[in-house]
């Protein structure tokens, strides 16, 4: 798909914007998909309580879309694909719902440093434009996404996943 040139940070805050609707769309999809294929009840209530945020921030980036006064459009973003592409490979790969449960968490960590990278750009974007009403959206939805990270780290380092990769490896 060929892109519009970007000739101002308007256009590249625009470009990220739809960047980041494409991501956060998307991974509102993998994430019911993960919460069906996690057999880990912690991991699912993680996970099902992220989907709750996600949906939130997608209607976050459609109010941004309307200050903007521009209509939610989507760009594919390569690096989420990738990580999607990589869950898919490794789903198809994996019989052992242990091990598939520890994909699910790496992976959704991957996604959540991802999407914390990405709205730290778009803030940095917005600042430059100096559009605060666009800035505190993004900020909340940074904020929830850092709460996600940090959920997901906790789990992992829980003695319950500890065990899990004990076993696992024995």
């Amino acid at each position: 798909m060929c892109m519009k040139p970007i000739n101002s940070v308007r256009g590249l805050f625009m470009q990220e914007l739809k960047s980041m609707y494409y991501v956060e769309k998307m991974h509102l999809k993998e994430l019911e998909s993960m919460s069906k294929g996690a057999t880990d009840n912690d991991l699912v209530e993680v996970i099902q309580g992220h989907r709750e945020h996600t949906a939130d921030q997608v209607d976050r980036l459609e109010e941004i879309f309307s200050i903007m006064g521009e209509s939610p459009g989507r760009h594919e973003s390569h690096s989420f694909k990738g990580v999607l592409d990589e869950i898919e490979h490794l789903n198809n790969s994996i019989e052992d719902d242990d091990l598939s449960n520890l994909v699910f968490m790496s992976k959704a960590i991957k996604i959540e440093r991802l999407e914390i990278s990405m709205y730290e750009n778009l803030i940095m974007l917005s600042k430059e434009l100096k559009m605060d009403d666009v800035q505190d959206h993004l900020e909340k939805s940074l904020e929830e996404e850092k709460d996600s990270l940090r959920d997901l780290k906790a789990l992992k380092t829980d003695s319950s996943f500890k065990k899990l990769i004990h076993d696992l490896m024995s």
